[in-house]
């Protein structure tokens, strides 16, 4: 049975290069850059996947109980987006929780079906 625990470490690796390269961006902007909104949002929402990630890695012994909590985890992240979108459409669209539920939610989902694509190709292959 394939090693998860490869799969999340290359995960990481590419999360933190992300990171790397957003610090990088927020260096270069003024104090008054109104593009550095957007960015501090996407490096929250980096970071925020490197800990989902990291905590995955630390639970990676058995292939399939990974990919459990990468479900269980993809399923809590959409009750707390529903949760946020309570108000009203106008003002949850403008709001940080609403974006950041949304932003885990999608990156949990993507996770899910590249780590079972990998497994899939690893159980192919003999991996």
């Amino acid at each position: 049975m394939a090693n998860a625990k490869t799969f999340f470490d290359r995960e990481l690796t590419q999360l933190q290069q992300e990171i790397s390269r957003l610090e990088r961006a927020l260096n270069g902007y003024a104090p008054d850059d109104r593009r550095s909104q957007g960015t501090r949002a996407e490096l929250r929402l980096e970071k925020r996947c490197a800990q989902i990630a990291e905590g995955l890695t630390n639970r990676a012994v058995d292939p399939v109980d990974v990919l459990l909590w990468c479900h269980m985890l993809h399923h809590k992240a959409e009750r707390a987006h529903a949760r946020s979108r309570n108000g009203s459409a106008r003002a949850t669209l403008c709001s940080d929780a609403w974006w950041d539920t949304l932003g885990e939610e999608q990156y949990l989902a993507d996770l899910s079906r590249r780590y079972e694509s990998w497994l899939r190709d690893k159980r192919h292959n003999g991996g």
